[in-house]
């Protein structure tokens, strides 16, 4: 039991004594004590061993864990980061599905396109982007898909839920996973409407 951190010996203490009250096995991520005093992560795996319905010994086997209870503690961080940034963004930002689905959006994005965030959930990027542009938006996408490039940018218009039409600048990017798997998009939006605008204006009278 001194193996254990000393948060972690009343833990296995309760196991060790269910296992010898009613053969009850355990298996338990536990913080565990090295030699020089340096502490690490162990999957415990445990039963006692009975005859004539009497326990005689414990048999253990232990699993160091530390590297992915690190990595999982890093993506924590790393998930609560992103997500502080996602909501807090001043500009649009979509995680999109392969497909062209919504997964998730931000409310700056919904504010953007004039829909709520359940609306944009059960559409896709396709349904809302002008047909002049779908074309060019879809080429980058296979682009993306193929390894041909990383990451994209355009001008593209969107159609808000009032009925109007949207300028925005488009960037995105494709998270693939360990085995390069194509798993989402990151897309982020920005309200170019006014400065496309302004340009139309101005070309009218040059």
């Amino acid at each position: 039991i001194e193996f254990y951190a000393p948060q972690a010996r009343p833990v296995i203490e309760e196991a060790v004594a269910q296992a010898i009250a009613i053969g009850q096995s355990w298996d338990l991520e536990l913080p565990f004590i090295q030699k020089d005093g340096t502490e690490i992560w162990v999957r415990a795996l445990g039963e006692a061993e009975f005859e004539k319905d009497k326990p005689v010994r414990l048999v253990g086997a232990f699993q160091d864990i530390t590297a992915r209870r690190l990595a999982e503690a890093a993506l924590v961080v790393s998930e609560s980061q992103f997500r502080g940034s996602f909501e807090a963004a001043s500009h649009g930002i979509a995680l999109v599905s392969v497909h062209g689905t919504f997964l998730k959006v931000n409310q700056s994005l919904c504010k953007l396109l004039g829909y709520s965030e359940a609306e944009l959930l059960v559409t896709d990027f396709q349904t809302i982007t002008h047909p002049d542009d779908l074309a060019l938006d879809l080429h980058h996408i296979e682009e993306l898909l193929q390894g041909v490039v990383e990451t994209y940018e355009m001008e593209k218009r969107y159609f808000h839920k009032g009925g109007r039409t949207i300028w925005a600048q488009l960037n995105v990017s494709l998270v693939r996973a360990v085995d390069e798997t194509p798993v989402h998009f990151v897309s982020q939006i920005q309200d170019i409407t006014d400065r496309k605008n302004l340009t139309a204006r101005l070309q009218t009278l040059l």
